[in-house]
């Protein structure tokens, strides 16, 4: 789902590691913070919804699609 501000970033970094997930301080709309160490050990911090990782970590629970 395209983001209605037209944002997109690149990380050519491959995460790691999962080191914490919270809730945002602010929470204005069930958004949670997930902080990751980087190939290179860095620490990196990604903001979304909670929706949206609830989606993800039922995708990485189901076996990868097969078809082309």
């Amino acid at each position: 789902m395209p983001r209605a501000d037209g944002v997109t970033v690149y990380y050519p970094f491959a995460l790691v590691e999962l080191l914490e997930w919270r809730q945002a301080d602010e929470d204005k709309d069930g958004e949670i913070l997930l902080t990751f160490r980087d190939e290179d050990g860095a620490q990196v911090t990604i903001r979304m919804r909670r929706e949206l990782a609830e989606m993800l970590r039922a995708r990485f629970t189901a076996p990868p699609d097969s078809s082309p």
